[in-house]
């Protein structure tokens, strides 16, 4: 999710989209409860090029992982 979202910060929507993809081969996709975010990115990809390039998001707005509530807890959680 973070390495797909810097991606799509730098310009590469169609690349970030693959790796957005490989998440789904992990054996514990069906229940990871991030797994509503990822495909809402894969499902807005063009649109958070420009979300994500801005310094600050306005309230509503999509934002990185890195600067989300759950920044940790995707990849640590036990």
């Amino acid at each position: 999710l973070n390495l797909g979202d810097m991606l799509v910060k730098a310009s590469q929507p169609e690349v970030a989209v693959t790796m957005y993809g490989n998440a789904r081969l992990a054996a514990a996709y069906p229940t990871w409860p991030y797994r509503e975010v990822l495909e809402a990115r894969i499902a807005n990809v063009a649109a958070n090029v420009e979300a994500f390039r801005r310094p600050e998001a306005p309230p509503g707005a999509p934002t990185m992982m890195i600067r989300s509530p759950y920044a940790c807890m995707a990849c640590h959680q036990q």
